[in-house]
């Protein structure tokens, strides 16, 4: 770019919740310098263009760089024992059974994405579920193999793919209650000895609404 003096470095355009830093700032002009992007849970996912500018006094130069914020990742598994909310920004990993304790009420807002891994993981409603989503944000309960939403949380390119019968299911025992608003359930119904299906009501209240059941075994 032809500087010939110490370089100021400036990064614009963050988005609300994002911090950057340069290792080295003053910059020397033959030198390198490393630039550190950090994200809090509570930032938005999204891709954004970030404004890199080059200050020597006589001479600057911004070039562009794309931030690319996914959503932050939970791993759960056990008891939900207290009243709990499943963040819209954030993609929930479920490593075995979770189960909704009788008398807790566990909301997931629109836009939350929630992946099992295979064969025994399952949601149990002992409790209340109660599900958020919106037309332009569904909440989804899928594969931990699914990258076609919340890209690929298994880390392993495309050497896994989705299959009906993944996961266990969405089971609203007696006593519990389900409400699923703008859901989109696939890859579910693995089952050791039961009848299959993404979302399994045995005696509690279950109410789907505009949601979609789909690719479950």
């Amino acid at each position: 770019y032809g500087f010939n003096a110490p370089v100021v470095l400036s990064i614009g355009e963050l988005p609300g919740g994002v911090g950057a830093a340069f290792s080295t700032n003053p910059l020397t002009p033959t030198a390198n310098t490393g630039l550190v992007v950090t994200a809090l849970p509570t930032a938005t996912v999204g891709v954004y263009p970030l404004i890199v500018t080059g200050d020597a006094g006589t001479i600057t130069h911004s070039t562009t760089l794309t931030l690319v914020i996914d959503a932050y990742q939970v791993t759960v598994c056990g008891s939900i024992a207290a009243d709990t909310t499943w963040n819209g920004q954030h993609l929930y990993v479920v490593t075995c059974v979770v189960n909704v304790n009788s008398g807790v009420t566990l909301t997931v807002e629109r836009g939350a994405i929630v992946k099992f891994g295979n064969s025994s993981p399952q949601l149990q409603v002992d409790g209340q579920l109660l599900v958020v989503g919106s037309s332009t944000q569904p909440v989804y309960f899928t594969a931990l193999t699914d990258d076609a939403v919340g890209g690929d949380t298994n880390n392993d390119g495309a050497a896994t793919s989705p299959t009906p019968g993944y996961w266990q299911s969405i089971m609203v025992r007696s006593g519990g209650s389900a409400s699923l608003d703008y859901a989109v359930v696939r890859y579910g119904g693995y089952c050791y000895s039961c009848t299959g299906g993404g979302v399994v009501n045995t005696d509690g209240i279950l109410n789907i609404i505009s949601s979609t059941v789909i690719y479950n075994a």
